[in-house]
């Protein structure tokens, strides 16, 4: 999933655009190789996989003197698989303006819903070419219709009103990013929707998929929006995978920037109380705790082993160790001696 900087717009475009995308620290595990010439699809990930991602956003509006963006770190990591191929999967990320989202997936690798805070926007149907169906030559030209439902929680002027979509596979490249090196599809596709606002959007984008799970490996991405009043805004994106596991593959490149972001928690025992914090990208965590009385720091690495401190006034006390479950939870002790401990968890916000 494409984490462009204005996360309402994509529950207006991801329908429309389900047949494309919506240096790492650590260390990497073995690089994918290259399937056979005519790989068996297998869409539907396992429990415990994750595919993290870095995403280099570029204001391109005519007139346009903000700084540049930061870089946005984030990653998709399944919650629950289904037994008749679907599955849903959470998206998280490193900034906190950003609200954490989750997609509902159908078989053959369309999103029926995506949630993004108190907005659910409902797909009826697929649009575009299922992802199981892509091959060198294979091009699609789709309309929005139906189109898509929201909740009561979503914005009406987002909802998009009409748009037709044209996507082609090109060609079959082998790709060597962050995560390794994979044999992939490359996906070219242009969009143009309306808006309720009275928005137009022009996107054009490439894509390289994973010829096996048909996972974004890369994107290069723009988009160009012309209100009601004329006014031109755009931006670049271009997304690539930093790190991966694959469990049905045995395959994996480990990458601490997938736990970056902010968290929350609490611990028990012989003290207990709550802790808020910010995980960064080097794997460095940061956090305070039972009202400010107390404030940890620590590290986590590449495998998810994370140690660190609680600390009051300058004195040390509780020493934390644990494993992440995900880059959703991490749970596990803490101790400060002569029988004091307890347990803790965090959960990615």
């Amino acid at each position: 999933m494409l984490l462009i900087r204005t996360p309402l717009l994509i529950a207006g475009i991801a329908g429309l655009l389900s047949a494309c995308g919506g240096g790492s620290a650590g260390t990497a595990g073995p690089s994918m190789p290259a399937p056979d010439a005519t790989p068996k699809v297998d869409l539907q990930p396992a429990m415990g996989d994750f595919y993290s991602y870095k995403e280099v956003y570029v204001n391109t509006s005519p007139g346009n003197t903000a700084p540049p963006a930061p870089l946005l770190w984030y990653v998709d990591i399944p919650t629950s698989v289904n037994g008749d191929g679907t599955w849903s999967e959470t998206s998280t990320n490193d900034d906190a303006y950003i609200r954490r989202a989750t997609s509902i997936l159908r078989a053959d690798g369309s999103t029926s819903s995506f949630i993004n805070g108190a907005c659910t926007t409902t797909y009826a149907s697929p649009t575009g070419t299922s992802l199981k169906d892509l091959a060198v030559g294979v091009s699609w030209t789709t309309a929005l219709a139906p189109a898509p439902t929201y909740s009561a929680g979503c914005t009406p002027s987002t909802y998009p009103t009409a748009g037709t979509r044209h996507g082609e596979v090109v060609a079959e490249e082998t790709l060597t990013v962050a995560a390794g090196t994979f044999k992939t599809l490359k996906v070219v596709s242009s969009a143009s929707t309306s808006y309720a606002s009275g928005n137009k959007t022009a996107t054009e984008s490439t894509i390289w998929r994973d010829s096996v799970t048909r996972r974004v490996v890369k994107e290069n991405y723009s988009s160009t929006t012309t209100t009601a009043q004329g006014k031109v805004s755009s931006y670049t994106a271009a997304i690539e995978l930093q790190g991966y596991a694959d469990a049905k593959r045995g395959r994996q490149s480990l990458n601490v920037e997938r736990f970056a972001g902010p968290w929350s928690g609490s611990y028990s025992g012989s003290y207990s109380g709550s802790c808020s914090g910010q995980i960064s990208t080097a794997g460095v965590l940061d956090a305070a705790c039972g009202g400010g009385q107390f404030s940890i720091h620590g590290s986590v690495d590449a495998r998810g082993q994370v140690t660190f401190s609680l600390s009051s006034g300058g004195v040390s006390g509780p020493v934390f160790s644990g494993s992440f479950e995900s880059p959703l939870t991490i749970n596990g002790t803490w101790s400060a001696g002569a029988g004091v401990s307890g347990n803790w968890t965090l959960n990615h916000l």
